[in-house]
């Protein structure tokens, strides 16, 4: 591989590792501030998921600062180290590209240890975080080839740079060590910048999230709303294990906008989380027909789907009937309900069969209005209501009683 290219590489990487950690920190900051605009979520639009929980998780504060903070200091440390060393040339150009050797060194055995944290379940997993961590292995042998050095070398300049900061003692292989020394001082005050910087823009995003509710006040008071014991009968829809660690319910209606962007969410924690999660699917439809508490005509074929929903759970397919609707294209309506039951075969509904599903229908909206329910989607974490169910608070809350259930395993 020519020089040119592997300079080129360092650059890409290099670029690529500070603009994705601005990227990261500037998404924390939004969130600890509460921020009802976070801008596009890339690790959502890339991965389907959310990095947000990580983006709030404790564990991703280190020294005053989050680790994101960290990467723009790593990462501007290093663009700095590289660039003096090139302005200068000769007299300072050697020592830059061995001591960014030593920088990623240590850049490698964080990430190590990060990673380690993912793949335990130590801290949520943040796909978007781990792309910076690759970015970082794959900058330490280009860094390594761009240095023009054999590992042997390597040692040795790192071996005379630290007999001269200990002794003082120069050698014919560290010339001009006292200039060298205070390039590197140089480049040291650019990363403490970078850090004062960050650190300063973290603190006062905290001080904006005293007054805002941020992560620890969606802990807080889904911990203060009541437990319900919600009643669960073979009959009722349900998608994962019983005795899933995380048990949704939720009281949904199949016009409703909300409900749809929920269940598509409510759907990757299945995904991602397997076995460890659970949906029971209940109606509250916004429509008159069957919802007595209803006032005016919001959903007029939301009964409908209701009942042909239930039709679909008889045979086996209420989940493909689900899906079906709430991956539409457009709007529901009573044709287009009609048109996925007939797609998916379901026989003819007997009039029978359609008092008994319209008795069930009424059962869950007594059981909904029983605990304060009045629009959808109505979500329930183990017992207790999310009153605004959006991705972020969902992502908390997922993640804050997957790690309880941890613990308590743990304690056992």
């Amino acid at each position: 591989m020519s020089k040119k290219l592997i300079s080129y590489s360092v650059v890409t990487l290099l670029v690529s590792g500070f603009a994705i950690s601005a990227y990261l920190f500037s998404r924390s900051l939004k969130l600890l501030e509460g921020a009802t605009n976070t801008g596009f979520d890339v690790c959502s639009a890339a991965f389907n998921t959310s990095c947000d929980a990580t983006l709030l998780s404790t564990d991703a504060i280190f020294l005053g600062a989050p680790v994101a903070a960290w990467g723009l200091v790593y990462f501007g440390g290093l663009c700095a180290l590289l660039t003096f060393g090139s302005l200068v040339g000769a007299r300072f150009e050697s020592s830059a590209n061995t001591g960014s050797v030593v920088v990623a060194t240590a850049g490698l055995i964080v990430s190590a240890v990060l990673l380690s944290m993912f793949a335990t379940g130590t801290v949520p997993l943040c796909p978007v975080c781990i792309v910076v961590h690759t970015i970082n292995f794959l900058l330490w042998p280009a860094l390594f080839m761009n240095s023009d050095q054999s590992l042997k070398q390597t040692t040795t300049s790192i071996k005379n740079g630290l007999v001269f900061l200990v002794r003082g003692e120069k050698n014919t292989e560290l010339e001009d060590a006292t200039w060298k020394f205070a390039g590197y001082i140089a480049i040291l005050l650019v990363a403490v910048a970078i850090y004062q910087a960050t650190a300063n823009r973290y603190e006062r995003a905290k001080t904006i999230s005293e007054m805002k509710p941020g992560g620890k006040e969606v802990l807080v008071n889904h911990a203060l709303e009541r437990k319900f014991e919600i009643p669960s009968t073979p009959d009722d829809a349900r998608k994962g294990p019983e005795d899933a660690d995380i048990q949704f319910v939720v009281y949904s209606d199949f016009q409703c906008p909300s409900c749809r962007t929920v269940a598509r969410r409510l759907d990757t924690f299945i995904e991602e989380f397997k076995n460890r999660v659970s949906i029971t699917y209940k109606h509250f439809p916004l429509d008159p027909t069957c919802n007595p508490t209803i006032r005016g005509r919001f959903h007029d074929a939301a009964c409908h789907a209701a009942i042909l929903s239930e039709h679909a759970l008889t045979h086996d397919k209420f989940w493909d009937f689900h899906d079906a609707v709430f991956n539409a294209d457009k709007r529901p309506t009573k044709e287009s309900v009609d048109k996925i039951a007939i797609d998916l075969e379901l026989p003819a509904l007997a009039d029978s069969e359609k008092d008994s599903y319209e008795k069930k229908i009424q059962r869950h909206i007594q059981e909904a209005v029983s605990m304060g329910v009045n629009s959808t989607p109505a979500v329930f974490i183990n017992g207790r209501h999310v009153p605004e169910p959006g991705e972020t608070i969902l992502d908390i809350l997922v993640w804050h009683e997957l790690l309880s259930a941890q613990d308590r395993a743990a304690a056992h």
